[in-house]
């Protein structure tokens, strides 16, 4: 720019050394409660399909436009030949991630299943919306991304939630429950399929839960040296009676 507007913009960068006030503000993850709980008011709402994406993006952190789109079908849920696993596409990205549903402690995501295994089967994509009154099941069809948004902001201000509960602070959501329970950046990304680590930090919000624990680990750490030092002095204290 300043070569083609020499007078206007100086040779010397002129905001060089300032350091920038503020920055963009977070955006605010929902809870797990929150992300049932916008499942149960789009439920209540009549929209059983559209119902199960909080708890898809939350979960199996989906985007919730490949979640929308019709990028989940349930030909990538308990397929034959992978019967506890679930197939995840990101658009985005392009990868393909395979959730086990259960391994030898248990069911893993016990909750979703129970949601998908009782969801009508409106066509290959498991959200769909649902026809109008009078048409045929085979004109279900991925929903319109505003279209949705503007039915789970109608469900969600009749329940009482707060604003910030969207598909998108449900996928938030999961990601920070993921650093709440204490996984390593690479266990996160092997689960979100992002990328890099920095890509996946953004998701991963600080939380009080997150502070206790690390709380808990340093406590724990202090403890470990002051019984170390303990028994080392104890141990000189022998040494020189010993010796005297």
């Amino acid at each position: 720019m300043q070569r083609l507007y020499t007078d206007t913009v100086p040779l010397a960068n002129p905001f060089a050394g300032i350091e920038r006030e503020g920055g963009k503000t977070p955006k605010k993850a929902a809870t797990r409660e929150e992300a049932y709980a916008l499942r149960a008011a789009l439920l209540a709402a009549g929209h059983e399909s559209l119902a199960a994406a909080p708890l898809i993006c939350f979960e199996w952190l989906q985007r919730p436009e490949n979640v929308l789109a019709g990028h989940l079908a349930w030909t990538d849920y308990k397929p034959a030949d992978r019967p506890r696993e679930v197939q995840i596409f990101h658009h985005k990205t392009g990868e393909r991630v395979w959730h086990a549903l259960s391994d030898d402690g248990g069911p893993l995501y016990p909750e979703l299943e129970a949601v998908l295994d009782a969801l009508p089967r409106l066509g290959v994509p498991i959200v769909l919306a649902v026809p109008k009154r009078g048409r045929t099941k085979g004109q279900s069809k991925p929903f319109r991304f505003n279209v949705a948004q503007t039915l789970i902001r109608e469900a969600r201000k009749a329940a009482g939630l707060a604003p910030h509960v969207t598909l998108d602070a449900c996928r938030h959501g999961g990601m920070t429950e993921l650093g709440d329970a204490e996984l390593t950046e690479q266990q996160i990304m092997a689960l979100s399929a992002h990328r890099s680590p920095e890509a996946a930090r953004g998701y991963v919000k600080r939380t009080e839960t997150q502070r206790l624990v690390a709380a808990r680990k340093r406590r724990a750490w202090v403890e470990r040296e002051q019984n170390e030092a303990t028994v080392r002095n104890e141990r000189s204290e022998r040494d020189g009676r010993v010796t005297s």
